[in-house]
C-alpha cells in the first residue's frame, strides 16, 4: 500500500505541472478536461479491480496486473513529448490516455486491499487491520512530496518519473511473492 501510495502521490500531485512543463500542454481548459476524464477512470478502476479480484480470487494476479500497468505507464509517461514530432495533437490524446490509465491502474489499491485484508484476517478484524494498513499513506505522502521536490530539482522529470516507477516495480515484485 505504501509503494502504491508513492506512485499515486507523484502523478496525482504533479500531472498538471508535468503536462505543462514536460509535454507543452498549457491550455487550462484542456487540462481540466484531462483531469475530469482521469477522475472518471479513477472511479471506474475501483469497480473494475474489485470485481475482477472477486471473480479470479487472486490477490497476486490482480495486484500484479495493476502494479505492472502502473509501472509501465509511469515509466513511459515522460516520453510522450516525442509524439509531437508525428503530430502535436497526439501528445494531448496520449496524455489523456496515460493519465487516465495511471489513475485506473493504481486506484484499485483502495478496493483490492480491503478485500485481501478480509480474506486474510476475517471480517471481524477488517476495519482495524485496514486502518493500520491505510496509515501507510501518511509516510508515502510525506516522502513522496519531498521526493518529488528534490528529485525534480536535481534530476528533472525523467528521473522523477522513473524513481516513482521503481516504487511501482517494487510493488509488482512484492505482489508476485504473494501466495495467492
Amino acid at each position: 500500500f505504501f509503494l502504491n501510495g508513492m506512485c499515486l502521490s507523484y502523478f496525482s500531485t504533479s500531472w498538471k505541472n508535468f503536462s505543462d512543463v514536460q509535454l507543452d500542454i498549457s491550455n487550462d481548459r484542456f487540462l481540466s478536461i484531462m483531469g475530469s476524464c482521469s477522475s472518471l477512470f479513477n472511479g471506474l478502476g475501483r469497480i473494475f479491480w474489485s470485481s475482477w479480484m472477486d471473480r479470479n480470487k487472486s490477490y497476486k494476479l490482480t495486484m500484479g496486473c495493476m502494479t505492472f500497468c502502473a509501472t509501465i505507464l509511469l515509466s513511459t509517461w515522460p516520453l510522450l513529448w516525442v509524439l509531437k514530432y508525428i503530430d502535436p495533437i497526439l501528445v494531448k490524446i496520449f496524455s489523456i490516455v496515460w493519465l487516465s490509465g495511471l489513475f485506473f491502474s493504481i486506484c484499485g489499491s483502495f478496493s483490492v486491499f480491503p478485500t485481501q485484508v478480509t480474506w486474510i484476517y476475517g471480517s471481524n478484524n477488517n476495519g482495524v487491520v485496514y486502518g493500520l494498513l491505510f496509515s501507510s499513506m501518511l509516510p508515502s505522502a510525506i516522502i513522496g512530496t519531498f521526493g518529488i521536490i528534490y528529485i525534480k530539482q536535481a534530476l528533472g522529470y525523467y528521473a522523477t518519473s522513473w524513481s516513482f516507477a521503481v516504487c511501482g516495480l517494487a510493488a509488482f515484485i512484492l505482489a508476485m511473492k504473494s501466495k495467492k
